[in-house]
């Protein structure tokens, strides 16, 4: 290879890095800032750039993003629901995971009260002295 070829290959090489490179999308908090509830995903997406990962909780979907603010690097959110925008911010847990802890407790709860009831019963329940039937089975063989 010819070195006017070989530097003419670097050249492309070097340009494609910088062409790709340009396509990345870096969101920065003013950007995100700027953002209005009822916007629709396509317009959320226009102004900020896609996420870097998206989830679905309880018929809504969760836009995940890095953003920069001030030379550091912050995760933040953006919520639809029925295709427009109802929140943007910081990271929060889906509503399920609170409220699995919740029922959880109460569950909790009310399997201590059932096995206190069950203890109880147990105590207060007299020994049998007859069978399932109520015969008594010596009696049976009497006849």
């Amino acid at each position: 290879m010819k070195k006017k070829d070989f530097s003419l290959v670097i050249l492309f090489i070097n340009l494609s890095f910088l062409v790709l490179a340009s396509c990345a999308t870096t969101t920065f908090a003013q950007d995100f800032k700027r953002l209005k509830k009822g916007m629709e995903k396509g317009d959320v997406a226009e102004r900020i750039g896609s996420p870097k990962r998206k989830d679905n909780h309880n018929e809504k979907e969760w836009w995940y993003y890095t953003v920069y603010e001030n030379r550091e690097k912050i995760e933040r959110m953006v919520v639809f629901k029925e295709n427009k925008m109802i929140y943007a911010g910081k990271i929060a847990k889906p509503p399920y995971v609170k409220d699995a802890a919740e029922d959880d407790k109460k569950t909790q709860a009310q399997n201590e009260e059932l096995d206190a009831e069950m203890e109880k019963a147990r105590v207060e329940e007299t020994p049998m002295t007859s069978g399932p039937t109520g015969i008594n089975e010596d009696d049976l063989d009497k006849k």
